[in-house]
């Protein structure tokens, strides 16, 4: 972060200073540049120190985890409910920098740190008496609600998984201080204090919710009026995916640059009225019209942290265009990526922002050449090198490259940024301010019938474009192109991005442009048939369990991790995006060790996602799609194409005996795999107890090299007479961090230490996901993504 910090205020420094290198500039080197250089580097370490610190120092700290404590403060933002049967789960934000006025409120151990913190609350741990209490109160929150609650908190954290989602990284970029979870409701007052935008925003959404009664509609109309998504359904989400249109939909800095343009064209044509009537224009009233209604905007969309990034950028624009500046474009552009590092110096660690400034950065590049044809011929060419240049970057950091974008984004930009949108923003001002008047009842008839339109026209172009899914098998599937992100290596992703950056520079010949673009998709796709010899990942999912293997190209999924609430899962969170930037599509084996729900959630949605020949389970009846018994003596042999060796996989347990023994507990039943590869002898034993290990260590269990430990390191395995049997080099336990089961068991950790000194022990709770594979040597090793990957602030934990 500091290099990019760095390089990017010299290049910024450049500008404010009026330095241009010259051509002699690569034989010589001026002080002056020298001088530049240091300064910046100096300033952008000490920045980067400062705010690394201060970002580190406003956490909760370690002493106050999982402590009961009495907390106070008011409802920040929208309540999100989630319903799976009779279960209920409540997630909000309470700020305890808005002090409540409660005399019955009385804080203990008082938090040396003041902040917001993301609280949850579910009915599956409450007890009958506080059930029908806490869902009548907790689900009547509304922003700016004063609480007083029994807590307790942890620090922000997130799994750590290859090619997946840093959730601390996304906490701590947007202020939160902690999680946690309700105790207890000691206090609670309905008069909503605090910020004015979010009653506002509330309001706005009420209106919205009692007016429009399509839920399919009624979701995208409150994204796009106040940045409230939680209303979109998945179905709407994987359309808008796959027809590459969900900035659409999301508050993006498209729709705030569309109405800061609409405002300053308002702006100055006001200006030319007083400049008509005094004879004297005023410059800068179109630019201070503009900032202020796209400030409005703005904080109407809940100031999300791509709406700040678009607004900097307005605002930088508007003064350049109020001071003459107006050709300086570079200037502000670099000034404004400055400005936003400032604000949030995570900024530089996350996806959106390098996509909204690379966007930025290919529209000024091609405006100086698009002089020439109609307005609609301009606006056509912007779209074809948008997504020429942004292919790579997207097929990176989202699911895939959608080839439906291009034509269905030429049609539905326009439609949404001059259509829809102010409509939608004059409807929402007309229910604030004129909810009982009829002409508001015009005005979102009128709205339900252009949303409805917006997404009848996505389907279409859905079902036009899924036709290529048989037209191009293997290269095109549900909507993408298939690049194996994780596999591509260093070389080719230099040679990619370097393309890239020469087709950047300006050319006379449009032909080079569209070969070195066209180089970037032929290296991509060239390496992305790459096979791994052999690959074990033990996922970090919490308290659960999720595992790979992969043998050339042949993938085997061993349990498929918890839930997360009533409508996601860890296979989807975790899974799904590394099979997918794999460019696997194919799951040739689905193993879940029993039914229990931290082992096999999320089936349906894996399901739909990926080709799944065969299933397999100790439990196939408590299993949501169809399986067979996993019973000892199933095995089979997967062979690497580009290798001499194969790998053997064996059930060994349970017995067939046992699939209608309802005497049996249910994790006994869990289906015990073994793996052997060259030089490499691993186990997956699932959540099997002492009364299983000894049966397996009277049946003769070989030595094993890695141990997946049973039932996550819980006291009832990983006996004594079983790790004595089978003597592991390495121990893996999958648990969750600080987990109210308190896995792994000190005893176990203390009993390995003791009779085992030369195990070394991993968990997914500290080290993160842990890959194990074997090189070209026929050697294995192990890494663990939590040190391989480690960021700052990982540091603190």
């Amino acid at each position: 972060m500091t290099i990019i910090v760095t390089a990017i205020v010299v290049v910024a420094l450049s500008y404010v200073t009026r330095f241009v290198p010259s051509r002699r500039f690569l034989t010589v080197v001026r002080p002056s540049l020298v001088i530049r250089v240091s300064l910046a580097f100096g300033l952008g370490t000490t920045l980067m120190i400062v705010l690394a610190g201060r970002l580190i120092s406003q956490q909760l700290p370690t002493s106050f985890e999982l402590k009961t404590i009495t907390l106070a403060g008011a409802v920040s933002g929208f309540a999100k409910h989630e319903r799976s049967g009779e279960e209920v789960k409540v997630t909000f934000d309470i700020d305890t920098r808005i002090k409540v006025n409660d005399n019955q409120c009385e804080t203990t151990d008082a938090l040396p740190v003041e902040g917001k913190i993301r609280l949850s609350w579910s009915s599956l741990y409450a007890d009958d008496t506080q059930k029908s209490a806490f869902k009548e109160i907790l689900s009547t929150l509304s922003p700016g609600n004063q609480l007083c609650l029994s807590v307790r908190l942890r620090r922000p954290r997130g799994n750590i998984n290859p090619g997946g989602y840093d959730f601390q990284q996304w906490l701590l970029s947007h202020n939160y201080i902690a999680t946690g979870y309700v105790v207890d409701v000691l206090a609670i007052n309905h008069r909503s204090e605090g910020n004015w935008v979010d009653r506002l925003r509330w309001q706005i959404n009420e209106f919205f919710q009692s007016r429009i009664r399509d839920p399919q509609l009624v979701g995208s109309v409150v994204a796009l009026s106040i940045g409230e998504k939680s209303g979109i359904t998945d179905e709407q989400w994987q359309l808008l995916q796959s027809t590459g249109t969900l900035h659409l939909v999301v508050i993006s800095g498209l729709h705030v640059g569309i109405i800061a343009a609409l405002a300053y064209f308002l702006g100055h044509f006001c200006a030319k009225l007083i400049g008509w009537k005094t004879g004297i224009y005023p410059v800068c009233l179109a630019p201070m019209i503009s900032v202020v209604i796209c400030l409005g905007y703005v904080l109407l969309a809940g100031f999300s942290l791509p709406t700040q990034r678009a607004f900097v950028m307005v605002t930088m624009a508007n003064l350049l265009l109020a001071t003459g500046r107006y050709q300086q474009v570079w200037l502000g552009y670099w000034l404004s990526m400055l400005i936003c590092l400032l604000l949030n110096p995570l900024a530089a660690h996350s996806s959106g922002f390098w996509l909204s400034f690379g966007v930025v950065a290919i529209i000024l590049s091609s405006l100086h050449s698009y002089h020439v044809g109609s307005n609609f011929a301009k606006f056509l060419r912007l779209q074809v090198t948008i997504f020429l240049f942004m292919a790579l970057p997207l097929g990176v950091t989202t699911q895939g490259l959608s080839l439906s974008a291009l034509v269905t984004n030429t049609v539905a930009i326009p439609y949404v940024s001059f259509v829809v949108v102010p409509w939608v923003l004059v409807t929402s001002l007309l229910g604030v301010a004129a909810d009982n008047f009829a002409v508001t009842d015009v005005f979102v008839e009128i709205l339900v019938w252009l949303m409805a339109g917006f997404w009848q026209g996505l389907g279409v172009s859905q079902t036009l474009f899924g036709q290529l899914n048989d037209w191009l098998p293997g290269l095109y599937t549900d909507g993408f192109l298939n690049i194996a992100v994780l596999d591509i290596s260093a070389w080719h992703w230099g040679l990619a991005i370097a393309s890239l950056m020469v087709a950047l520079i300006p050319l006379t010949s449009p032909w080079l442009k569209c070969l070195l673009i066209g180089s970037v998709f032929i290296v991509l796709f060239g390496s992305s048939k790459n096979e791994s010899k052999f690959e074990f990942l033990l996922f970090d999912v919490g308290q659960g369990t999720a595992s790979l293997v992969r043998v050339g190209n042949s993938t085997l999924v061993y349990d498929t991790g918890p839930p997360l609430g009533s409508d996601y899962s860890r296979a989807e969170q975790v899974i799904a995006p590394y099979l997918i930037q794999s460019n696997t599509r194919t799951i040739d084996y689905l193993i879940l060790s029993h039914g229990d729900s931290d082992h096999s959630s999320g089936l349906i949605a894996l399901a739909e996602q990926f080709d799944i020949r065969n299933t397999v389970s100790g439990e196939p009846s408590r299993i949501d799609i169809p399986a067979d018994f996993c019973e000892r003596g199933l095995s089979w042999l997967w062979s690497n194409s580009e290798s001499d060796y194969s790998v053997v996989f064996e059930v060994i347990w349970p017995p067939a005996e046992q699939r209608f023994n309802l005497d049996i507990p249910s994790n006994d039943k869990s289906c015990v795999l073994l793996i052997r590869a060259p030089n490499l002898t691993l186990m997956h034993a699932g959540d099997i107890s002492k009364a299983v290990e000894w049966e397996l260590v009277r049946m003769g269990v070989p030595d094993i090299d890695v141990l997946i430990a049973p039932h996550h390191g819980s006291k009832s395995s990983s006996s004594l007479r079983f790790l004595l049997a089978t003597q592991p080099e390495h121990i893996l336990f999958s648990a969750g961090y600080r987990n109210r089961y308190r896995h792994p068991s000190e005893d176990v950790v203390a009993r390995i230490n003791k009779y085992l000194p030369q195990t070394k022990i991993w968990n997914t709770a500290h080290h993160g996901a842990i890959r194990l594979s074997i090189d070209k040597d026929l050697g294995w090793q192990i890494y663990a993504s939590r040190k391989n990957h480690r960021r700052f602030w990982h540091s603190s934990e």
